[in-house]
C-alpha cells in the first residue's frame, strides 16, 4: 500500500478521492487506526459562533456536515421571529457512527436556552422543536455523542425549518408522483408566497394557507413546473394531486445535466467518466432509477460529496448514461467543468 504514497500518486489520488473514489486513509497517519479519515465538510470551519454557517429555513436543500476530527462541533446560525409559531432543527439519515448532540443557544452565542438534547429515534433522526421569543440571529451546536468517533461514517443532514401548524386558517395536501412512472416522488419543492415544503419519501405533502387567491407551486430537478391558482377559503382543506411530466431537453452543466428516451428502455443508471468516457473505479451507477432523466453534479458534489467547489475548481470529468441495452450513445452523455 506504500507505493501510492509517491508525491505523484498523492497529488493524482487527492483528485480522485475528492470525487468520492478512492480512500486516502492508508497515506496518512491517524491517533485511531479503526477510524477513516474523511476530509471537513462544504460548511467547516464552523468550530465556534463567530465562525458558524448561516442556514436560511426557507432553503431549498438540506446541509451535509461530518464530524471529521475528534471532539469535532458543528455550528449554524439563523434567524428566527417572535410570531414564528415554531421552529424546528432535524439532523438525520446518520452515518454508523454518528449519534448527534443538538443544543440551542441565544443571540450571544453563549446562553444555552434550551437543554442539550441527546436522545435519537431508532431510525436516528433527532428533532428539536422550539418556540421563538424574540427577532433575532440564534445558534445550534452540534457535536458526536462520542467525541471520540469521527470520520469517514460520522456524517449527517440537517435541516432547519418552520412546521406547518393546524390551527393556519386552511391547508392544501396530496401526492406528487412521476407523469409517466406513476412513481411517488421525494424531494419536491410544494410552495405558495407564504410558506414551502417538500414532499415526504412517500409523495406525500401538506402546506398551510390563508384565505384568498394562491398561487400554488410544485418543482423539482428532471421535471416540468406545476403551476395553477387555488381559491382558498377560511379553514378549508383542498387536496391538489400533482402528476410532474419529466423534462427530457438534453442539456449538460454543473447545476443539471438532462437526457431522452433510449428506445423503450425505462431503467438509467449514471457512470462518472474520465474524458475517455472509461468510468472511475467506484463511481459506476452513482444514481439509478426507473424514468431517471436528470443528475446534478452540484448536488452530487456539494451534498452527495459534502466537497467544496473550491477543492475541485478546473475539474473535468465526464458524465455517461447506460441502460439495460447498454450505454445510451449520443445525448446521453456530456462533459462537466467545475467552476
Amino acid at each position: 500500500m506504500l507505493l501510492f504514497c509517491t508525491k505523484k500518486n498523492i497529488v493524482r489520488l487527492l483528485r480522485v478521492f475528492c470525487m468520492g473514489m478512492i480512500s486516502l486513509a492508508p497515506c496518512f497517519s491517524h491517533a485511531n487506526p479503526s477510524v477513516e479519515t474523511a476530509f471537513p465538510d462544504a460548511f467547516e470551519i464552523d468550530d465556534t459562533p463567530a465562525d458558524a454557517q448561516y442556514f436560511n429555513h426557507n432553503a431549498i436543500y438540506f446541509q451535509m456536515h461530518n464530524f471529521h476530527k475528534e471532539g469535532d462541533a458543528d455550528w449554524i446560525a439563523f434567524s428566527a421571529l417572535k410570531s414564528d409559531v415554531a421552529i424546528e432543527i432535524k439532523t438525520y439519515d446518520p452515518g454508523p457512527d454518528c449519534e448527534t448532540v443538538i443544543g440551542l443557544y441565544g443571540t450571544d452565542g453563549i446562553t444555552l436556552i434550551l437543554p442539550e438534547s441527546r436522545q435519537s429515534l431508532s431510525d436516528g433522526t433527532h428533532l428539536v422543536s422550539w418556540r421563538p421569543v424574540a427577532d433575532g440571529t440564534y445558534y445550534v451546536k452540534i457535536t458526536n455523542k462520542d467525541s471520540a468517533l469521527y470520520g469517514r461514517n460520522a456524517y449527517y443532514k440537517l435541516w432547519i425549518y418552520k412546521p406547518v401548524m393546524s390551527t393556519v386558517a386552511g391547508r392544501i395536501d396530496g401526492v406528487v408522483t412521476d407523469a409517466s412512472s406513476g412513481q411517488r416522488l421525494e424531494g419536491v419543492l410544494v410552495s405558495t408566497p407564504f410558506d414551502e415544503v417538500r414532499s415526504t419519501q412517500k409523495g406525500f405533502y401538506y402546506i398551510a394557507c390563508p384565505a384568498g387567491e394562491i398561487s400554488f407551486v410544485a418543482d423539482k430537478i428532471g421535471y416540468q413546473k406545476f403551476h395553477t391558482m387555488v381559491s382558498m377559503g377560511e379553514d378549508q382543506r383542498i387536496q391538489i394531486n400533482i402528476a410532474l411530466t419529466p423534462s427530457y431537453s438534453y442539456s449538460s452543466t454543473y447545476t443539471l445535466s438532462q437526457w431522452g428516451t433510449r428506445g423503450s428502455d425505462t431503467n438509467y443508471c449514471l457512470d462518472i467518466c474520465d474524458l475517455n468516457g472509461n468510468p472511475y473505479p467506484g463511481l459506476e451507477d452513482v444514481v439509478c432509477g426507473e424514468n431517471l432523466h436528470a443528475w446534478s453534479a452540484k448536488e452530487y458534489i456539494n451534498i452527495t460529496l459534502g466537497v467544496p467547489d473550491t477543492l475541485l475548481s478546473g475539474f473535468q470529468f465526464m458524465w455517461k448514461v447506460s441502460s439495460p441495452a447498454g450505454y445510451g450513445g449520443e445525448g446521453f452523455e456530456g462533459v462537466i467543468s467545475v467552476p
